[in-house]
């Protein structure tokens, strides 16, 4: 009787995990830390869909150029990943809102109170509730 010992046997290797994520960009979630730890493969998954985002490692959810690349392909959404320190980086915000002004709805207080932010409008979007344009 072979009871509960061929549970003890190493599992035959499937398929390669950047193909299984290839193919479902979900993957990520039980995929190795490596590949979560990779930025250039983050970055490109987040091209496919920013909901990605929230897998990867804590130290490249502070790189606000991911970030927005990821925020280009989730509506915004991916911003609720990101630290709350990236909120006064005005590039970032700036490209956020470009995306979508919902965004706004994602961020702390401290976006909206930079006294030095370059004001923006995109479509009829507020930034920092001062209207922006030439005579902003």
């Amino acid at each position: 009787m072979q009871g509960l010992a061929h549970l003890d046997e190493e599992a035959p290797v499937g398929e390669p995990w950047d193909v299984r994520i290839d193919r479902d960009w979900r993957a990520i979630e039980y995929a190795p830390e490596s590949f979560r730890k990779d930025r250039d493969f983050m970055l490109k998954l987040c091209k496919v869909s920013g909901y990605a985002f929230e897998f990867a490692d804590e130290e490249l959810q502070e790189d606000w150029k991911l970030v927005l690349q990821a925020a280009r392909h989730s509506f915004g959404d991916a911003l609720k990943w990101a630290p709350k320190e990236l909120h006064r980086n005005r590039d970032l915000m700036l490209g956020c809102v470009e995306v979508s002004q919902e965004v706004m709805k994602l961020v702390s207080n401290k976006a909206y109170n930079d006294e030095e932010a370059k004001i923006k409008s995109t479509a009829g979007v507020f930034f920092c509730y001062r209207r922006g344009g030439k005579d902003g």
